[in-house]
This record gives C-alpha cells, sequence and structure tokens, in this order.
C-alpha cells in the first residue's frame, strides 16, 4: 500500500463524489439547453452517470468527466465550437471504445433531437481522444479535447499514482506485469513524440514537464526495464 504525505491527500482529494457530480450535472444541463434538447433532461443524465459508475469503472468514471470539465473551463474562451467540445468530452470514454463511445452519442442525439452539425463534430473529437493520428482540420477544439484528456499525467506524483492505481483497477484481470509494461508503453510513446505530448501551449506549459518526470518515475518506480 502506498502512503501519501497529508498534504497531499488533501490536495488529491479537492473534490467529493457528491461535488464531482453536481458539477457535472450543473454543465450538462447547460449543454442541454444549448442543444435545443428535447426531452427528459433527468432521464439523459442518469443514463449518463449511470454508465460512468459502473462497477468496473474506477478511473473512468464521472469524476474524471468533472475533472475533464474544470480543465475546459480555463480555455473554453479560445474553442470555436463549445457546445460540440462539451458534448465530446460529457461521452469521450462512455463506452469501451472511442468508436463505440462515438456511436453512443449518435443515439443519444436521434433520441433528444441534438443539432446534427454540433452531434458530427462531437464525434470526430471523441475519435481524436484515440491519441493515434490527429485530424488538424477539427481546428483549436480537436488540440483542446486532446490536452483535456492527457492533462492528468501531468499532475502531481501522488495524483498520478493515484490514477495508475484507477487504471489497474479496471485491468485487474491481466497480471500486474503485463499491465505495466503495456502502461509503460503507451504513456512513453506520448513523452517520444518529436512534437510534444501537449498540443496547445497552455496544456504544454503547466503539465509536459511534470507528466514526463511522471512517466520516467513511474518507470523507476515499478522496477520494469
Amino acid at each position: 500500500m502506498i502512503a501519501f504525505p497529508e498534504n497531499e491527500k488533501k490536495r488529491r482529494y479537492m473534490r467529493s463524489s457528491e461535488e464531482s457530480f453536481e458539477l457535472a450535472r450543473n454543465d450538462y444541463r447547460k449543454l442541454w439547453n444549448s442543444l435545443g434538447s428535447v426531452g427528459n433532461f433527468k432521464e439523459a443524465f442518469s443514463n449518463l452517470v449511470e454508465r460512468y459508475n459502473s462497477p468496473n469503472r474506477s478511473y473512468h468514471d464521472i469524476g474524471h468527466i468533472a475533472d475533464c470539465l474544470e480543465e475546459l473551463k480555463e480555455v473554453v474562451y479560445v474553442a470555436e465550437n463549445v457546445s460540440a467540445l462539451t458534448l465530446g468530452i460529457f461521452y469521450h470514454d462512455i463506452k469501451d471504445t472511442e468508436i463505440e463511445s462515438a456511436e453512443f452519442v449518435k443515439g443519444e442525439a436521434k433520441r433528444y433531437k441534438w443539432p446534427k452539425d454540433v452531434v458530427e463534430k462531437a464525434c470526430r473529437l471523441i475519435l481524436e481522444t484515440k491519441h493515434d493520428a490527429y485530424d488538424s482540420s477539427l481546428g483549436i477544439d480537436g488540440k483542446l479535447i486532446t490536452d483535456i484528456d492527457l492533462c492528468f499525467l501531468g499532475k502531481n506524483w501522488f495524483v498520478f499514482l493515484e490514477n495508475w492505481k484507477k487504471v489497474r483497477d479496471e485491468w485487474k484481470h491481466i497480471p500486474m506485469d503485463t499491465f505495466v509494461e503495456k502502461r509503460l508503453v503507451i504513456l512513453e510513446a506520448f513523452v517520444n513524440k518529436p512534437e510534444g505530448m501537449f498540443r496547445t501551449n497552455h496544456f504544454r506549459n503547466l503539465y509536459e514537464a511534470q507528466a514526463i518526470r511522471n512517466i520516467r518515475r513511474a518507470r523507476r518506480f515499478f522496477g520494469a526495464g
């Protein structure tokens, strides 16, 4: 068991699960209204929360979405399509893969009469979070959603470790050694990108140096390689 200094505990638990729920609900209400949604808000939000808070979710839960929404607030003024970007953030991890998540959004869009152009861009933004081949035609919104998705790698070491443990819990069905090596390979691929891990100056300046330190320290900490 990893022991965390008391001051780091406070920094890690800045938001309770109840606070995350309220933050997400308030932002979802704003999004719901901006989309001119037709239907039952409570039903739509409950369906979203139920999926994110399913028993197999430890890291990719509603708390992660609330954290992403908080990061968005710091850069929302430069977004081109705030509704599409917010919709993409809310649903980017709703299913196990990005393609499935995008398809899920399309289903919700039909049910609640969301604008086709916003949904189409939101789905493309969700696919960006695969982090394999970025679509430059998405402009600043594509850069923002990928940076927001990665920025938690650049939090302090104790937050990084806590998130590592949560991701491990979601993959507890595979051996620890296999998980550690595969996880490090994924993270080190970001470190080794010639253009850098983050695509905007805001997130690069805030998180890149710490993210690189965290990932390199994780390699030493877990004794892999």
